[in-house]
């Protein structure tokens, strides 16, 4: 918006919505996306309890959610598989 383009936040947010309809999703900030950026390059796969917990801390914020660091393999691979989705639609990767 500050070069007078629009950068289709609308479209995403609205992507996101229908991705997620029973939560109210919001985009990355831009420090949020650094910081999903720097853990899923670090973890190759392999994610320890502290990348786990800013993983569900991001999520959390950005699902207005109330989710805890589990144990459960599953529930750690859809956590990851949503932030995913959000981090592919964010204003940044267009």
């Amino acid at each position: 918006k500050v070069l007078g383009e629009d950068c289709n936040c609308s479209k995403r947010r609205d992507t996101l919505n229908k991705m997620f309809p029973y939560n109210k999703v919001r985009q990355f900030t831009e420090d949020e996306q650094k910081i999903y950026e720097e853990v899923i390059d670090r973890t190759k796969g392999t994610i320890t309890g502290k990348d786990q917990a800013i993983l569900v801390k991001l999520y959390n914020k950005v699902f207005n959610a109330n989710k805890k660091p589990s144990s459960c393999s599953s529930c750690v691979k859809q956590t990851v598989q949503k932030l995913e989705k959000v981090y592919k639609n964010s204003c940044k990767n267009e």
